[in-house]
């Protein structure tokens, strides 16, 4: 399977699904479509990993650049990690995101 960032568009919010392995080689398409969903200042953008089969480092660094451009127009960012990727809750727990930003085990109805 390829990488892949599918977009759904809320009247206040965006959620990012993010497919497949985030690391170095696919972190720049993240970072772009966080940008695009900025560029309409949402109240919150959800970067939902649930499809997210593999995080590095490059893909932390690009969740935490989202939370500081987030930051920088007045959105918020939130994880959505289930416990059931065990793989990716892992880093993200390890790397104690939960510190800096919300982290949820499924996406809020609309």
């Amino acid at each position: 399977m390829g990488f892949a960032v599918v977009r759904d568009e809320r009247p206040d919010d965006v959620v990012l699904g993010v497919h497949g392995e985030l690391d170095i080689a696919t972190a720049t398409v993240l970072r772009h479509e966080v940008q695009e969903a900025l560029a309409d200042t949402p109240r919150t953008i959800y970067l939902d990993l649930t499809g997210t089969t593999f995080l590095d480092s490059s893909g932390c660094r690009e969740l935490l650049a989202a939370v500081r451009a987030g930051s920088a127009v007045g959105s918020a960012v939130e994880l959505v990690v289930p416990a059931e990727n065990r793989k990716v809750r892992w880093v993200v727990d390890f790397m104690r995101f939960d510190t800096l930003l919300p982290i949820r085990d499924g996406v809020p109805s609309a």
